[in-house]
């Protein structure tokens, strides 16, 4: 553990305590200076307190922070630690091709925990990153869907059942300009 930047302070940090801390000068610390000279069972013993407390929270902000702290901790801080060799359970690559990723998880950890290696951390560090992303997705499309002025989007499966029509005299061109991104599947 890192001690806290106030020169008074006699405790030492953890990375749950800079996720769940008030004071911007212990939140808003660098995670890199939090681990730098960290040894391989502190950043293991973190990773593992990180982990359960993201399950555990019902905070948005904090199970984000905690899968981006997870996943920079496997892929910058840890892997020095570890041997490079190891293999990455089938059946964790599956869920992650699947973008199931805190089942991919789930079946990195088994292996991880008792025989970690640079293999597995590399695998949770990729799983940890794509959660973080999906956590925020899941959280934009709920607050899209509860929004009653969208619902017509989840109502549409085909263009011509969207609700909007524009109707246009024959030989004239729509255009249309947006700022915004829009990916269509």
């Amino acid at each position: 553990m890192v001690p806290c930047p106030n020169a008074a302070a006699k405790t030492s940090l953890s990375t749950v305590d800079i996720i769940v801390s008030k004071d911007p000068e212990v939140r808003n610390r660098s995670l890199a200076n939090l681990c730098s000279n960290l040894d391989k069972a502190t950043l293991l013993r973190e990773c593992e307190s990180l982990d359960t407390f993201r399950r555990s929270s019902s905070n948005l902000y904090e199970k984000v922070r905690s899968c981006f702290f997870l996943y920079a901790i496997h892929r910058y801080h840890l892997v020095s630690h570890l041997p490079p060799t190891g293999e990455i359970p089938f059946e964790g690559y599956q869920y992650l091709q699947q973008r199931n990723f805190q089942k991919a998880i789930d079946a990195f950890l088994l292996i991880h925990t008792p025989q970690p290696s640079q293999a597995i951390s590399s695998a949770l560090a990729k799983a940890y990153y794509h959660l973080g992303f999906q956590t925020l997705a899941d959280q934009v499309r709920l607050s899209v869907k509860h929004y009653p002025g969208n619902l017509w989007m989840y109502q549409v499966d085909l263009a011509n059942e969207h609700p909007k029509k524009v109707i246009l005299p024959p030989n004239k061109v729509l255009q249309e300009q947006t700022p915004v991104r829009m990916d269509l599947r």
